[in-house]
């Protein structure tokens, strides 16, 4: 029998795989996009992420930072999403997260952005998403493990997801870690018209 997720027994760990995960290792205190803590293993919060109670309103800050938030995220229904990074104007969430046409590989990916006149593409793949540099669009330098069900010493357990970087996707941390927020909500909101969120989604 599987274990409940929400059972008061299961045990939130960081997963053992970090130890053979070569690059840097952003662990999520909940698997959950709209509302999470990220930090180091073992170490302390680098990103707070913060929705407003109706989830329309995504606010992503920068513990060492001031209380200027890196990024405020709004989800607006029949209307354009929009994004404001600080110090810049509000602008659609598109205009900065293009979708490359003519080599969909699903209905969400790949997508586009863009740093320092460098490119780099968000794919998908079984349910997981990574990132890549234009220049080696066959080489991930960022990606993804959700949360998972396991058993240490018999005791039910919660392996917490986590984001691993690649010195390449070091370089543009924050807007690596934004632009994952983004879509792996939106992914999530495509696999529940699925019907495969709720296998996806631990906690």
């Amino acid at each position: 029998m599987a274990p409940n997720p929400m059972d008061s027994q299961a045990t939130l760990v960081e997963a053992p795989v970090y130890q053979s995960v070569t690059g840097t290792i952003l662990v999520f205190s909940r698997d959950d996009m709209r509302q999470t803590t990220i930090f180091p293993p073992g170490g302390g919060p680098l990103y707070v992420v913060d929705s407003s109670k109706s989830f329309t309103r995504t606010t992503v800050r920068r513990v060492a930072s001031d209380e200027t938030p890196l990024a405020v995220i709004e989800r607006r229904g029949m209307l354009p999403d929009r994004i404001t990074f600080a110090g810049r104007r509000r602008i659609h969430l598109k205009r900065w997260l293009k979708t490359i046409r003519g080599v969909s590989t699903s209905p969400m990916f790949p997508i586009t952005f863009e740093c320092a006149g460098e490119s780099y593409i968000w794919n998908a793949s079984n349910l997981r998403i990574m990132l890549y540099s234009a220049r080696a669009p066959n080489v991930p330098i960022a990606w993804f493990e959700p949360s998972k069900h396991g058993y240490v010493n018999g005791a039910s357990t919660i392996y917490a997801a986590y984001l691993a970087l690649q010195p390449e996707a070091l370089e543009i941390c924050d807007l690596a870690v934004i632009s994952f927020l983004v879509l792996e909500q939106e992914y999530r909101v495509y696999g529940r018209e699925k019907e495969i969120a709720e296998s996806y989604r631990i906690f």
